[in-house]
């Protein structure tokens, strides 16, 4: 599979997703490109990928895994658990790193149920 578009929806209402450039693979590391992005439906955003964490991260997944960047979207195990959101990892819009702002943004908390 190619690029793609994740979306997702909270039991809180919350509509949000991301663009994956790239198919997603299982390797666990690195993959995809800046041209990845996050988005929230429900705040009509769009948040680019900003590689400010450590080494570029735009898409990392696993078994059970997809990841945007550093932990700014993880969607992992049957979905009811296993998925958070904290942006400014490697995708943002100006929130201080770790703020309940960054952990809240595209969910509403920093861990939620899809």
């Amino acid at each position: 599979m190619g690029a793609n578009v994740v979306l997702v929806r909270t039991a809180g209402g919350h509509v949000f997703g991301g663009y994956a450039a790239a198919g997603w693979n299982t390797a666990q590391r690195a993959f995809g490109s800046p041209q990845c992005f996050l988005f929230s439906v429900t705040r009509d955003t769009k948040i680019p990928f900003t590689g400010r964490a450590g080494p570029p991260v735009p898409l990392l997944g696993g078994p059970g895994v997809l990841q945007f960047g550093s932990a700014d979207l993880v969607l992992g195990g049957d979905f009811t658990s296993g998925c958070s959101s904290e942006l400014e990892n490697s995708y943002g819009v100006g929130f201080a790193p770790g703020s309940e702002a960054a952990q809240a943004f595209l969910a509403g908390g920093r861990v939620f149920a899809a």
